[in-house]
């Protein structure tokens, strides 16, 4: 039986370099640490959702006449 596939995240190589010090720092694995730092940004540990909507929203379409 084969295993379902999942999709694997490409990181900047610079930011794995600090989640690795990080992680390394706090003597804990990075899939823990950027496990934490995804669910935090997402909302997920009381962090509001509205800073990333604003954020990553697109400006609004306009119409060439």
């Amino acid at each position: 039986m084969s295993q379902a596939k999942y999709y694997s995240l490409r990181i900047r190589r610079d930011l794995v370099s600090k989640l690795y010090l990080q992680a390394r720092s706090l003597n804990v694995p990075m899939t823990q640490l950027s496990d934490r730092i995804v669910a935090d940004s997402l909302g997920q540990r009381g962090v509001a959702r509205s800073r990333l909507a604003t954020r990553f929203s697109a400006p609004p379409a306009t119409i060439n006449s």
